[in-house]
């Protein structure tokens, strides 16, 4: 009897396997696909600045490795334990738009250009970062013409979700 149990635990293992085997297999596609699409220095998002800190502090503030969390494959570092619990709830509030590429230079050539991390605005509850160098502010362009310039970053980062080779 023991026998007919093990062999019985053994097939509904194997049976969970093949049914599980697919859905991993598309999770694993997802979390390459938004890793692709992130703007990721050294495999982190936001060059490492605690996400929460944008919407919970006066400035954005570098976290540490050691409250570091990966959500869908993109790791993202915190300052505390509460700002890291905080993301867990709600991964989605917290986030970049964008994968964290300049909003301005989507907007206006539809292309990803690296952010100045340090440079954002948060629009509706949700964080934009923005390119910031050689005298050039991106955020000061995008105010300019804020309401247009978010609904051609919207199109075009649709665009970018949806080819399989940008």
């Amino acid at each position: 009897m023991k026998r007919i149990h093990t062999a019985c635990l053994q097939i509904c293992v194997f049976a969970t396997f093949l049914l599980l085997a697919p859905a991993l297999r598309g999770q694993d596609k997802m979390t390459q696909q938004r890793q692709k699409h992130f703007c990721l220095q050294d495999k982190v998002a936001l060059s490492g600045y605690d996400p929460v800190s944008y919407f919970e502090m006066d400035a954005p503030v570098k976290g540490k490795p050691q409250f570091a969390h990966t959500y869908q494959g993109i790791t993202y570092h915190f300052v505390n334990v509460r700002h890291l619990e905080s993301f867990k709830k709600n991964p989605s509030r917290y986030e970049p738009a964008y994968g964290g590429w300049c909003a301005f230079a989507l907007g206006k050539t539809g292309k990803k250009l690296a952010a100045n991390v340090e440079c954002f605005k948060i629009i509706n509850n949700r964080l934009f970062v923005f390119y910031q160098a050689k005298g050039m502010n991106a955020l000061e362009l995008w105010n300019q013409d804020e309401a247009n310039m978010q609904k051609r970053a919207d199109v075009f980062w649709e665009k970018i979700l949806a080819s399989p080779t940008r």
